[in-house]
């Protein structure tokens, strides 16, 4: 009986423990909602996948891209749409292609669970399958595409409708072939059961910089070339409709874009059109979408403030702030704002912030893992302060994975872009085989600032995405970024004076580096050279009437080479370097000293006479400076002549003998304000200050002699007229001489 009993009491248990069982089933569900995804989380039930693995990528044969997730942001009561191309990239037929839509309904609730589901591998966890799968019906041949497309009503998704579950779920595109996983790819859907209550705010500053730039195309405004034309006009497709997007412009490229005041001629090469063309295009389109946006110029030619700064050329710096601030910008309407640096290395070192701010820069832009939080397990606004000689300035710290993201789509958060390229692409990882596409790169983003408006809720947050110098964006992906954050509700697109303008966050940061100088900056010796040969031109010009005639386009030729483009190309940049330097070495000539012979001087004081030629069109106005090796020979001191134009002259400098001997004597050119305009020249001068009075005494002597003589002889014919005369010859002598004076 007892064996009867417990045989007649099984089955009672069973539709209990189903039930329990379903319950907790259910509430696993409910809470996957509320549970965050880790490298240790279990694979989901239906996934025939493994765990993640450290093994090389494979490459699936099928390529996968989600070319729309719809709605971007899925709430209770819409409907999830997904749709993607696949395509056969092996040399074999795909037999019985079935695509899967999949999910993970763990709530990614940290930016590294974001970053793990996109780097998984082709073989590792991909989700639990939704709704029916999608069978192509027949075999995919070698290089063959097939479209496929899932609706999946939101409620099939079994996820929570607390409105604490809001955020970011992985998804999947798996494809098979005969139950074997044959292509993947990942992306997220945004689960917004209720209206956020966090926000954060986004900025994006783009810049607008050309390519290097040699001294002739940098004195004339040049027509950038066709790629840069094309890029730009990328840029400018990117941003024209978002003006809360920022600009940081390079004036050169404004003034090549402007081009002469006059219409360009008639030209029989189509491909000159055509650009011309493009160009005016170009600048007319910047010109109608710079209205109400930030606009800042960039320092003329954009040059490499941190090898000026590592050169201790602060004055150079200065010149292409205040050639920025000059510039007729007509296509740009209203003049835009010159206070914003931003450094060719992500992570610029203090010298070159402290520069910066020496020339006028309130604000900085720093990139990379600069000016990083430390200790947070969220993320900061990117803002920081940075405190220099100069003052403080606000450092606009940009966030690394969403500038990467929207840079390279490719990449991952972690970018191994070198100093020396800022326009490197980072690596990819994850399936080899997956493809970015503006539908992947659009939830990519959300998930990210999902997340960080998840963090803290009671606190918005302020990020900023600052691509590098050089950008050749994928325009559909980066609208599709943009547009993306635009209408994301927990999204605030702000523009860049907004995130200028807010308070430091006070949080704990890494410094900046002191000095860090990178492999590809221009040397300081180059610096120097160029910075001389600029210095003495000023000086010389300042010997005619007009200067700005010898100095023309000095300064942009000197500011060609260091732009920050020329990195790229060091050999190149140094053909510049001394082409500049040899061009203003040779403007600052054309006055010299006419070489003369041995001069002889024979008195104590007088005049030098010193022969001057001047090659100019202008007249110049100098002072001959002469500098005997010895003190046989005196000279007052400097004496300022003018010598017409093209013509030689004379100048006659006093001086002043103390002894005699060969002097030699050194002519130097001053300017007006007695800095030296020439290399000193010399000539030999034989003084004998003492054959002044040896000749003085001799002509003295010889006179002397001759009077004596003359007075002798004189004595001599009158004794002999007399002695020996008769009385009447001696009366007819008185008679002629008169009688003599009478004694008073």
């Amino acid at each position: 009986m007892n064996a009867h009993l417990r045989r007649a009491r099984r089955p009672w248990p069973g539709p209990l423990l189903r039930g329990l069982l379903g319950t907790l089933l259910g509430a696993a569900v409910v809470l996957t909602g509320l549970v965050s995804t880790g490298s240790d989380a279990l694979a989901e039930v239906g996934s025939a996948t493994p765990s993640p693995t450290d093994e090389v990528p494979l490459e699936l044969p099928v390529q996968v891209a989600v070319t729309a997730v719809s709605p971007q942001v899925l709430r209770p009561d819409g409907q999830l749409a997904v749709r993607a191309t696949v395509t056969n990239r092996s040399d074999e037929a795909i037999a019985e292609p079935r695509a899967t839509l999949r999910i993970r309904r763990f709530l990614i609730s940290t930016r590294s669970a974001v970053e793990e589901w996109t780097g998984f591998g082709a073989t590792d966890t991909a989700g639990t399958p939704v709704g029916q799968p999608v069978v192509l019906g027949a075999p995919l041949a070698p290089g063959a595409s097939a479209d496929v497309e899932f609706l999946v009503p939101a409620g099939d998704l079994l996820l929570s409708s607390a409105p604490a579950a809001w955020g970011p779920r992985g998804i999947s595109v798996e494809v098979t072939d005969d139950g074997a996983r044959v292509g993947l790819a990942r992306t997220f859907t945004l689960w917004l059961p209720a209206e956020p209550e966090a926000s954060v705010r986004v900025s994006v500053a783009v810049p607008f910089t050309g390519e290097a730039l040699d001294a002739e195309a940098a004195t004339e405004p040049t027509l950038p070339t066709d790629d840069t034309i094309e890029r730009l006009a990328d840029l400018l497709e990117i941003t024209r409709d978002r003006p809360e997007v920022a600009w940081a412009l390079d004036p050169a490229v404004l003034a090549g874009l402007a081009g002469p005041d006059a219409p360009p001629e008639a030209s029989s090469d189509l491909s000159t059109a055509a650009s011309d063309a493009d160009a005016r295009a170009l600048g007319t389109g910047l010109g109608r979408a710079a209205a109400g946006r930030d606009v800042f110029t960039l320092p003329a030619f954009d040059p490499d403030l941190a090898a000026l700064a590592h050169a201790g050329e602060q004055d150079v710096a200065a010149t292409a702030v205040s050639l920025a601030g000059a510039a007729p910008l007509p296509l740009l309407g209203s003049p835009p704002r010159t206070d914003l640096a931003w450094p060719a290395d992500e992570v610029p070192d203090h010298e070159t912030v402290a520069l910066a701010a020496q020339v006028g820069a309130r604000t900085v832009i720093v990139g990379g893992d600069g000016l990083a939080a430390l200790d947070l397990n969220y993320t900061s606004t990117g803002r920081a302060t940075v405190p220099t000689a100069a003052g403080e300035v606000a450092a606009l710290v940009a966030d690394s994975t969403l500038t990467d993201l929207f840079t390279d789509p490719d990449s991952t958060s972690e970018s191994d872009a070198s100093e020396t390229d800022p326009a490197a692409p980072t690596a990819a990882t994850g399936d080899p085989a997956a493809q970015t596409t503006p539908a992947t790169a659009a939830q990519r983003v959300l998930a990210e600032t999902a997340i960080v408006a998840r963090e803290r809720p009671s606190d918005s947050r302020h990020l900023l995405i600052a691509p590098r110098r050089g950008w050749s964006p994928d325009v559909a992906v980066a609208r599709a970024q943009l547009a993306a954050l635009a209408e994301a509700p927990w999204v605030d697109l702000a523009p860049l004076a907004t995130l200028i303008g807010t308070a430091d966050p006070a949080v704990e940061r890494e410094a900046l580096p002191s000095e860090v100088t990178a492999d590809r900056e221009l040397t300081p010796s180059a610096i120097s050279s160029l910075s001389s040969a600029r210095a003495d031109l000023t000086t010389f010009a300042t010997l005619v009437p007009d200067p700005a005639a010898l100095t023309a386009g000095a300064d942009a030729a000197v500011l060609a080479p260091l732009s920050v483009a020329w990195r790229a190309d060091e050999g190149g940049r140094a053909d510049v370097v001394q082409e500049v330097a040899t061009d203003l070495a040779a403007r600052a000539t054309g006055v010299s000293v006419v070489p003369g012979s041995v001069l002889s001087l024979i008195s104590r004081s007088g005049f030098l006479p010193v022969g001057l030629r001047n090659e100019l069109d202008q007249d110049v106005t100098l002072q001959v400076s002469l500098v005997p090796e010895n003190r046989l020979l005196v000279v007052d001191g400097p004496e300022t002549i003018t010598v017409p134009a093209n013509s030689e002259t004379q100048a006659r400098i006093p001086f002043h003998a103390v002894g005699s001997g060969d002097v030699r004597v050194e002519v130097t050119l001053l300017a007006p304000g007695g800095a030296p305009v020439s290399e000193p020249t010399s000539f030999t001068v034989r003084v004998r200050a003492d054959w002044e009075n040896v000749g003085t005494a001799v002509v003295a002597g010889v006179l002397g002699l001759g009077l004596l003589f003359g007075i002798g002889r004189t004595i001599r014919r009158g004794q002999t007229k007399t002695r020996g005369a008769s009385p009447a010859q001696i009366a007819e002598i008185a008679e002629i001489t008169g009688p003599p004076p009478e004694k008073s």
